[in-house]
């Protein structure tokens, strides 16, 4: 760890095999001597994965619940800023405009999910998800067939793009939602009604506030909520 490297010392940098598509992908791993879990943070591009309240976020759940970390991205560079020779199913006119195929990113996480779980400290952990956006979606299509994940924490996902295979989840899953994101509310709703399992909606916010879950009390109040449900779940 570098002088200027604030991480702790069971931080590394990890790249990772992202399975069928045989692409590679960025990571950081957090895997201390004692953990009661492991929670994978799923992103979908640099911006995503460095965006200062995912640290925040990973910091305080890690902390609060004693997990072990997992931060992936499931795009690559090129993928990221697609261009006319990024290779399908990123690349191609119909992905550039429809956003990131939901199938292959979940293909992804669970190729890390497996690779995690090679690790010696890690391989008798119970896993859960955390993610956002398209990445939750994927998570959800992930657990969907994979019985050793015990939670998801989706925040302001489009869960509803997991499209058939929310009927097979049966992981316990926290939609965390701004009550001002009509968009976000809408698509959690829908996708709760789908789900086979367990699940609750958490509404931030407070009537009259913005959609934003990534600053100030109601990131606190986000990175609570979501450590409460892997505690319960993860024990």
């Amino acid at each position: 760890m570098s002088a200027t490297d604030s991480r702790p010392d069971s931080t590394r940098d990890v790249v990772i095999p992202g399975g069928q598509d045989s692409s590679r992908l960025s990571g950081e791993l957090t895997l201390p001597t004692y953990a009661r879990g492991l929670v994978v943070f799923a992103c979908t591009g640099l911006a995503s994965r460095r965006r200062p309240s995912l640290k925040t976020t990973v910091e305080r759940i890690r902390r609060n619940v004693e997990v072990a970390t997992l931060v992936v991205d499931l795009l690559t560079p090129d993928e990221d800023e697609p261009g006319p020779q990024t290779p399908h199913p990123f690349g191609d006119h119909e992905a550039r405009h429809a956003g990131p195929n939901v199938t292959a990113l979940a293909q992804r996480l669970y190729a890390a999910t497996d690779w995690v779980l090679t690790e010696p400290n890690a391989s008798h952990l119970r896993i859960g998800y955390y993610a956002s956006g398209v990445a939750a979606a994927a998570a959800l299509v992930t657990a969907s067939t994979r019985p050793d994940v015990r939670a998801i924490v989706s925040t302001a996902g489009r869960a509803d793009l997991a499209g058939q295979a929310l009927e097979a989840v049966l992981v316990p899953t926290l939609f965390i939602a701004s009550e001002a994101d009509d968009i976000a509310l809408a698509s959690n709703r829908s996708a709760r009604g789908r789900l086979r399992g367990k699940s609750e909606l958490a509404l931030l916010g407070g009537a009259g506030a913005n959609a934003n879950l990534e600053s100030g009390q109601v990131l606190e109040e986000l990175t609570s909520v979501a450590s409460e449900w892997f505690a319960r779940h993860l024990a």
